[in-house]
């Protein structure tokens, strides 16, 4: 919202990624101190097949795939695996899965090691502004599991925690996924 609020000034409306605004973009201010016009609001929306979780627009794909598949999918429609780099959207996502999938399947999300672990739109783990990491206990694999298993890819597994967290593991496993709007 940008623009005045005195008389016969006039106000200015926009909505952020992901919404749009329902009703006049700009409104002016009266002589009685009114609005000239209803204030609009933003509405949530997202294409087809996507649902708004915690400002961002995810599809939950249910055919098994494996890692490159599965991103190759997501991208079919301009989105990636999903990207949950902040503690608000990974638990967002944990609950979607937890509450319409059940607690025991595993998914794609958009982060892989090469050489650091990077996110499906190129920035590293390690450069989010908020260091935000949501894996499971002992994760991700060193040690003895890592030599036996090239562990490249991250799903959601439910692991030790009895809750949906991140985990390494190969990348040829066939899984569920999880798409992010870019």
């Amino acid at each position: 919202m940008t623009g005045s609020t005195a008389y016969r000034g006039s106000m200015h409306f926009t909505c952020g990624y992901g919404y749009n605004l329902v009703g006049a973009k700009t409104i002016s201010c009266q002589a009685d101190v009114t609005w000239g016009g209803r204030v609009p609001t933003c509405k949530a929306t997202c294409r087809a097949g996507y649902q708004l979780i915690a400002q961002t627009c995810i599809r939950v794909g249910l055919e098994e795939k494996d890692y490159e598949d599965a991103q190759a999918d997501c991208e079919r429609e301009g989105a990636t695996l999903a990207m949950p780099k902040t503690k608000e959207l990974d638990v967002a996502l944990r609950n979607v899965i937890v509450n319409k999938y059940g607690k025991d399947s595993k998914y794609w999300i958009g982060l892989k090691e090469s050489g650091s672990w990077l996110w499906a739109d190129g920035s590293s783990l390690d450069d989010h502004d908020h260091h935000y990491q949501g894996w499971n206990p002992g994760e991700p694999a060193s040690g003895i599991k890592a030599w036996f298993e090239s562990s490249d890819c991250v799903q959601y597994w439910s692991g030790p925690t009895d809750t949906p967290m991140w985990d390494d593991t190969a990348c040829g496993y066939n899984l569920r996924y999880i798409c992010q709007e870019s």
